[in-house]
């Protein structure tokens, strides 16, 4: 089984300020109906298709700017589409995120709904799936030319509460970039100080400190 789950995604933007995003990924394995697990046979060969979803998500998301950024926001998204790598992927999915100095404030409200296949056999035949939902709030202010302040807050819509709330203060410094990091709140408390070149091709340049998460 040296198969990784196959990634899907898709982004649907029919308005400036609007956007659905869906995230899924499939496992291409056969597996035991009667517990779900996943056996070293793949599904084409035991008559189950090309395989099952074992998680998706889909995301809505409101975006509150001028129409100048809105339109920065959208060119922001084209041009890192042509980016390879794991953090462009999402970028690319979730350009309203991107930390742009040329965007003087933006607020974006997303409604995410999640569904994962439960793996749990003592509980599999019961429920096949667990689902759950969240709204986040997030956006940034510049204070000045080359210093911008973000804010992301994550509310648990099934356990009512405040899930996760992450500051941070980001320097621009044109092939550079220094941030602060700080989670106050949540389950991953945590201080990260990161100054990394804002380059593509240099992305791995970069010099962190950080304080992690203290679990109790």
């Amino acid at each position: 089984m040296k198969l990784s789950d196959i990634s899907l995604q898709m982004r649907v933007s029919p308005l400036p300020s609007l956007s659905f995003v869906s995230r899924g990924t499939l496992s291409p394995y056969a597996w035991n109906p009667n517990d779900g697990l996943s056996f070293d046979q793949y599904a084409l060969a035991n008559d189950q298709g090309i395989g099952r979803i074992t998680q998706v998500n889909f995301s809505t998301t409101f975006t509150l700017a001028s129409k100048k950024s809105k339109e920065k926001i959208k060119k922001n998204q084209q041009e890192i589409s042509e980016q390879w790598g794991g953090d462009y992927q999402y970028y690319a999915m979730n350009p309203h995120e991107i930390i742009d100095f040329e965007i003087p404030w933006k607020v974006n409200i997303t409604h995410t709904w999640f569904l994962n296949r439960n793996t749990n056999v003592s509980t599999f035949q019961e429920e096949r799936f667990t689902q759950n939902q969240n709204i986040v709030v997030s956006g940034d202010l510049s204070i000045t030319e080359r210093w911008k302040v973000t804010v992301n807050s994550s509310y648990d819509i099934n356990e009512a509460k405040l899930t996760q709330t992450r500051l941070s203060l980001n320097r621009d410094m044109h092939c550079w970039q220094l941030a602060f990091y700080w989670t106050p709140i949540g389950g991953q408390q945590s201080f990260l100080v990161r100054f990394n070149a804002t380059s593509a091709l240099f992305q791995s340049a970069k010099l962190e400190l950080r304080k992690p998460p203290e679990f109790l």
